[in-house]
């Protein structure tokens, strides 16, 4: 009786030591799968930061050239301001100026 006993409790873990090895299979697969997905990811992420630096690096350059821009209006509107100045007054002046015979 105690070397059936010994038979079947040997069954069960050879029983186990199948689903065992089953599973371990499994979550290799499991495993190198999710290793694969994870390089995946990893590449998007490296292809993602530099095209964000890309565009970060545009942005910059657009701002730059937005503020010389916006320098050159202010130039440009100081510059008209004098000139209106000038013209606002020239009729004035022409009045005065005496005129040669």
């Amino acid at each position: 009786m105690r070397r059936a006993n010994l038979t079947a409790v040997h069954w069960r873990e050879r029983l186990n030591a199948k689903e065992l090895k089953r599973a371990n299979d499994q979550l290799s697969s499991a495993l190198i799968r999710t290793r694969e997905e994870l390089e995946i990811s990893e590449r998007r992420r490296t292809g993602l930061e530099m095209i964000l630096a890309a565009r970060l690096n545009r942005i910059g350059n657009l701002n730059d050239q937005l503020e010389r821009v916006r320098a050159q209006n202010r130039q440009l509107d100081e510059e008209r301001e004098r000139l209106a100045a000038m013209v606002k007054f020239a009729p004035q002046l022409d009045a005065l100026t005496p005129v040669p015979k």
